[in-house]
């Protein structure tokens, strides 16, 4: 990831994809065993 960091510095996309993946590692990292996620699709009828 420090290789990515490097490359992020002329790629704003790049920032803000790593920026988001940091978040949500550092949630499961203070969540432990409850971290998850739930899927929801819905169909009209």
């Amino acid at each position: 990831m420090a290789g990515l960091r490097d490359e992020a510095e002329s790629d704003p996309a790049l920032a803000e994809a790593l920026s988001s993946v940091q978040r949500e590692l550092s949630l499961y990292e203070r969540s432990g065993s409850g971290y998850g996620c739930v899927f929801y699709l819905l169909r009209v009828s």
